[in-house]
């Protein structure tokens, strides 16, 4: 799974929708520990991104006040998935997740590029 991972996240950055995949399947863990295994993965994956990102020179100052706008949002949906996690069941959870998995593969798909001039 982490050479998987590896290769995706090499690939085209998304290396951490296996692992979520196989978290989300394992079904002896709990959502708790789902959840937890997830956020250390996706922060850890983000600092080394962004250092790595920050040492090439791809982010940039200019870079980062250009996304902060968006640190607005990702908070706020932050807040909603944290307030939606503890009323969720654990069937309801893994469909959840599975749901926002599928979700973001269709939207990143290029059939849409050239609708929003990508």
């Amino acid at each position: 799974m982490g050479a998987l991972s590896g290769l995706c996240s090499g690939l085209a950055s998304i290396g951490g929708m296996p692992l979520a995949v196989f978290w989300l399947g394992a079904q002896r863990n709990d959502r708790h520990r789902t959840r937890a295994n997830l956020q250390a993965y996706f922060g850890l994956a983000t600092a080394i991104t962004g250092a790595s990102l920050w040492l090439a020179g791809i982010l940039t100052p200019a870079a980062l006040l250009m996304a902060l706008p968006l640190f607005a949002i990702y908070g706020a949906g932050l807040w909603a998935g944290t307030q939606g996690f503890r009323l969720a069941s654990e069937a309801g959870f893994r469909r959840i997740a599975y749901l926002v998995i599928f979700l973001s593969a269709v939207v990143s798909l290029p059939l849409w590029d050239g609708l929003i001039g990508r």
